[in-house]
């Protein structure tokens, strides 16, 4: 278990007892830093390798006057939160993806662990309209849920001018024309991610004459790379990158005219989609990815497609232009903005009865 304090805020009223697993915690950075930066909740950060949950001593240790429990459900953390009931506020951040007719079993397994988590639970912060179905499905009192959304660093993405200027020195490098569009997918080359599926309706696009002014730029590493490799050898216009650490991502976002993100299984949110609006870029999901009823307006910020007909994918960007698609990239920058560590910390402060505070 790894113990992170954060520090430097002026005022501390309140100590957050934050549990996550270490995959987790890179994802909350920038929420817990708005709430360091306020002054009236210092976080105190557990990662463990997999499930967030800790031992009692450990939170009697931190002193912690409320604990937030992020991440998917886990027998341990169900008996800790029991131990921690009833002594200080228990906040749940849940992680489920959206139900997967491929996983039943484990989607009623979660279910039945998570209502029982709530039992203990004086708050739920639902990242988005599935987090809130699924508790309300599950019978999960309304009067515990508050919105909280899933957020990162906007100003982050929507990047500077010399941002912009290495974007464009990006889409040289590849060779890109003025004239000519970008689609990008940025992150863990993983089967379930659909990616390889996603370069194969590309290169279908591509034969059949209408992707002739289309490029498509795939960054990351993962299971399916060799299988990517060989495909992407086919075509000229398909490029291969490493993934950008986290100071040049803004700029291969913006190098983008369309981001791309089509799991094929149930996946809880998609920070990548968050990020690429941030920056101004319109986004292609599928309807698995948790973030698609909360942030793509279908023909104004992107479009939500069905996993289950990927040949149907690119119906709607054959013939867009380029102007579009920037168009619609402003609309995305626009309805990103409410999604912002800011109303994260928000709904944080609202779920810690005043009592406590």
């Amino acid at each position: 278990m790894v113990l992170q304090e954060c520090r430097g805020a002026r005022r501390m009223s309140l100590r957050l007892a934050v549990a996550c697993a270490r995959q987790e915690a890179e994802k909350l950075s920038p929420l817990l830093r708005e709430l360091e930066r306020r002054g009236t909740v210092r976080p105190i950060v557990f990662e463990r390798e997999r499930h967030a949950f800790f031992p009692a001593e450990a939170l009697e240790h931190a002193q912690a006057d409320a604990l937030l429990a992020v991440g998917p459900s886990a027998p341990g953390r169900l008996a800790a939160l029991r131990r921690s009931h009833g002594r200080i506020p228990i906040l749940l951040r849940p992680a489920a993806p959206p139900h997967d007719g491929s996983r039943i079993l484990s989607s009623l397994r979660d279910d039945f662990l998570f209502r029982l988590e709530c039992r203990y639970a004086d708050a739920v912060l639902c990242a988005g309209s599935n987090d809130r179905k699924r508790c309300l499905r599950l019978g999960i009192a309304e009067r515990k849920l508050h919105d909280a959304p899933f957020a990162v660093d906007n100003a982050h993405f929507a990047g500077s001018p010399h941002c912009r200027e290495a974007a464009g020195t990006r889409r040289a490098r590849l060779g890109i024309a003025e004239d000519e569009k970008l689609l990008l997918y940025a992150g863990k080359f993983d089967f379930r991610k659909g990616v390889h599926i996603l370069l194969e309706q590309f290169l279908f696009l591509r034969r059949s004459g209408n992707g002739g002014k289309w490029h498509f730029a795939l960054a990351g590493s993962g299971e399916c790379e060799e299988t990517l490799r060989q495909m992407a050898a086919e075509d000229s216009h398909i490029h291969l990158l490493p993934l950008p650490g986290a100071q040049e991502l803004p700029s291969l976002l913006r190098a983008a005219d369309l981001c791309a993100l089509t799991p094929r299984t149930g996946l809880p949110w998609g920070a990548l989609i968050n990020g690429a609006m941030a920056a101004q870029r319109p986004v292609l999901v599928t309807e698995k990815a948790g973030c698609a009823p909360d942030l793509v307006e279908p023909g104004a910020t992107g479009w939500s497609v069905d996993s289950a007909h990927p040949e149907l994918w690119f119906d709607y960007v054959k013939g867009i232009s380029r102007e579009r698609l920037a168009a619609m990239g402003e609309a995305a920058g626009r309805k990103i903005r409410s999604w912002t560590p800011a109303a994260f910390a928000d709904a944080v402060e609202r779920a810690i009865p005043r009592k406590n505070r």
